[in-house]
């Protein structure tokens, strides 16, 4: 996963790190860690220009208030908050500082609510270089109200999280935070969680593929983080991509319970793209560490088992 990073020298001097990514600053270029030049390669955007433009490699700051600033190269993109601050604390421009700060909490809201606003039935958002995004009650609750049947799609890396904004109020409720912030993060297990994943699923007879996913979704008032309930009967859908093809026949996904080193099947499509495997995980959980595994199960006996009848219930409910 590419990453950002930010920081300042001087009037303005933006670290902003791919994996191999970027010094920019005032009057310099854009330099990858092994020392390429990448700055023709990148597009960088400022939201609102009469706060601040970019200009002649340089950030100018034009009045105080803040912004959003993407930055893209290729197919990786972050954003990042962009606040003017007067030096003075005056109102006239001056010599103005333009300082990046790192995506807090409803850092997002001001996209949500451009694209809520246009009508779009897929809001796409991109999740910062921690696979997080956070979103505040209030911009969703008005996103719902320009687009009640609109999805907002959390992208990081190859995974996404589908939301439908239908089911906020209930969510927010079930937290008992009706004024709070949804964050959600995606991002792949690794360390001893993944080592006590695989060691379990050896016990129990499943063969892993790929990595698995640490999908999460809670609810959080600054102070206090709480974990999402479920969605009832609405089913969710989750998508990551997994190296090469599954043996569809015996391939399953499960979700992975870390306190009980349990495993429980989840409905899921599979589709072969570019030599990959497409996963789309659909489940009415809020969270959950999704696992793609082959099981020496064939179809035919599988038709048989509970796991089975588990599926049928969810596709009539």
């Amino acid at each position: 996963m590419k990453r950002f990073r930010s920081a300042m020298a001087g009037l303005l001097a933006m670290l902003l790190i791919f994996s191999s990514l970027p010094v920019m600053g005032i009057g310099s270029g854009s330099v990858g860690a092994e020392g390429e030049d990448i700055t023709a390669q990148a597009s960088l955007n400022v939201m609102s220009s009469d706060i601040a433009t970019f200009t002649n490699s340089s950030l100018h700051g034009l009045k105080a208030g803040s912004t959003d600033f993407t930055v893209t190269v290729g197919n990786d993109k972050r954003v990042y908050t962009l606040e003017v601050v007067l030096p003075d604390g005056g109102s006239s421009p001056g010599a103005s500082v333009v300082v990046p700060t790192p995506t807090p909490a409803a850092n997002n809201d001001a996209q949500l609510r451009a694209k809520a606003t246009a009508g779009q039935a897929l809001i796409e958002i991109s999740a910062n270089g921690d696979g997080i995004a956070r979103f505040s009650a209030e911009a969703l609750r008005n996103a719902a109200a320009f687009s009640p049947n609109a999805v907002l799609v959390i992208a990081s890396g190859d995974m996404s999280y589908q939301f439908p904004l239908g089911p906020v109020e209930s969510v927010l409720k079930a937290a008992q935070m009706p004024a709070g912030t949804l964050e959600f993060q995606l991002i792949p297990l690794s360390g001893k969680g993944l080592e006590q994943l695989l060691a379990k699923a050896k016990q129990q007879g499943f063969t892993v593929q790929g990595t698995p996913e640490s999908v999460t979704l809670k609810v959080t008032d600054g102070k206090t983080s709480v974990p999402a309930n479920g969605f009832g009967t609405t089913y969710v859908d989750r998508t990551f991509m997994m190296e090469g093809a599954l043996v569809a026949k015996t391939g399953e996904v499960l979700i992975y319970d870390e306190q009980t080193g349990s495993f429980r099947y989840v409905p899921a499509l599979f589709e072969l793209v570019g030599g990959m495997t497409k996963v789309t995980v659909k489940s009415s959980s809020a969270s959950g560490i999704f696992v793609v595994a082959q099981h020496p199960i064939t179809f035919g006996i599988f038709l048989h088992t509970g796991r089975r009848m588990r599926l049928r219930c969810l596709l009539v409910d």
